[in-house]
């Protein structure tokens, strides 16, 4: 755990793109260790394809510098080209480290210690009640659209799957908190023990706010 939280520190006060890099490659042969597959670092490497491409274009072509292609007429400039990619390498990084932070420890457990957090633990105890029960009913009507997408295998369908995918999505989070608010009561009740109040849960709220807020301006300068 310590050797993750190191990388997360690395991760986020990275300059350099080759860094950037090395702590990716560390974090997901760590992770293929702990895992015993490939699993995770293909599912991750799939998920920042969607976070890398926008980043990069955004950065390419409205990033003020030395254009690469002058000929072409294509504003693309090597500052926003290093840029991007610096960028890009600094939030897989983030990513990577903290999925292998996510390892050390299980599900109930990174619950149990995020809702025993001062002050911030009790404002999130509705949202992290949800996150399984959410889980487990999205996934099982979203592979029922899936099977729907591949019978068909068409474009054409693709928009209103996608349509019927969001609907599917709020109603079940309608039908989820449903349910935990009729266990509301138990559920605060049952938490309410684990609960820091008074000036040093106000205290340690605001440093973990300060940390959170510092680190994702580092991650951005």
């Amino acid at each position: 755990m310590v050797a993750a939280f190191g990388l997360i520190l690395l991760a986020v006060s990275s300059q350099q793109i080759y860094l950037s890099l090395s702590v990716t490659l560390l974090a997901l042969l760590f992770t293929r260790l702990i895992d015993g597959s490939w699993v995770t670092a293909v599912r991750l490497i799939k998920l920042m394809v969607w976070f890398v491409v926008p980043i990069l274009l955004l950065h390419l072509l409205f990033s003020p510098g030395r254009l690469l292609f002058p000929a072409t007429g294509l504003p693309i400039t090597a500052e926003g080209l290093y840029h991007g990619l610096l960028l890009s390498a600094r939030l897989t990084a983030m990513f990577s480290a903290a999925i292998l932070l996510s390892r050390f420890l299980s599900h109930r457990e990174w619950l149990s210690a995020t809702l025993a957090l001062p002050v911030l633990g009790q404002k999130f105890l509705p949202y992290l009640l949800m996150i399984q029960p959410m889980h487990q009913e999205v996934s099982y009507r979203l592979s029922k659209l899936r099977k729907q997408f591949l019978l068909h295998r068409h474009w054409r369908v693709l928009p209103a799957i996608l349509l019927t995918a969001c609907c599917e999505a709020l109603e079940a989070a309608s039908l989820v908190s449903k349910v935990l608010w009729l266990r509301w009561p138990m559920l605060r009740s049952q938490q309410s023990a684990r609960r820091v109040t008074g000036w040093k849960g106000w205290l340690l709220s605001l440093l973990l706010g300060i940390s959170g807020i510092a680190c994702m301006m580092l991650a951005w300068i």
